[in-house]
Formats: structure tokens, sequence, C-alpha cells
């Protein structure tokens, strides 16, 4: 996943897409989400 010498920039960039991917699903699919109750991940 890291190429080593890009590691701060590869993690910098993962919590970027996963808070990214975490609004994308709670404004897509909010109802879903509230279905599981606390979607703690």
């Amino acid at each position: 996943m890291f190429d080593g010498a890009e590691v701060g920039d590869g993690v910098e960039r993962m919590h970027e897409r996963a808070l990214l991917w975490r609004r994308d699903c709670y404004n897509i699919r909010p109802i879903a989400a509230r279905r599981k109750g606390s979607a703690s991940a």
C-alpha cells in the first residue's frame, strides 16, 4: 500500500479518503446507517 518513501503522504491520503468515504456513505445512505444504530467504525 505504501511506497516507503511516501509513507507520510500515503497515510494522509488514506485518512482523507476514509473521511470522504465515510461522508459519502452517510450522505448517500443515511437511513441505512441509522438502521445499524451507531456506526462506530
